[in-house]
């Protein structure tokens, strides 16, 4: 997080945080100024979606194939 906000992680989307299984990210996580992290490996294809709880126009799309 490079950016002078504090953000809440977690799959789901459009600030909306879901936890489904299979989901290679399933906590939610608290990204203070400077902070990383890393997911697991996406090891199942498919397009998965992430979001931030207090910035809900920020969703990602991860789409992973074979």
């Amino acid at each position: 997080n490079d950016s002078g906000y504090m953000h809440i992680v977690g799959p789901g989307r459009d600030g909306t945080l879901v936890e489904v299984n299979g989901e290679p990210m399933r906590r939610r996580v608290l990204m203070e100024t400077d902070a990383t992290y890393t997911t697991p490996p996406f090891n199942t294809p498919g397009t998965f979606y992430f979001t931030c709880s207090m910035h809900p126009e920020m969703t990602i799309k991860v789409v992973v194939t074979d």
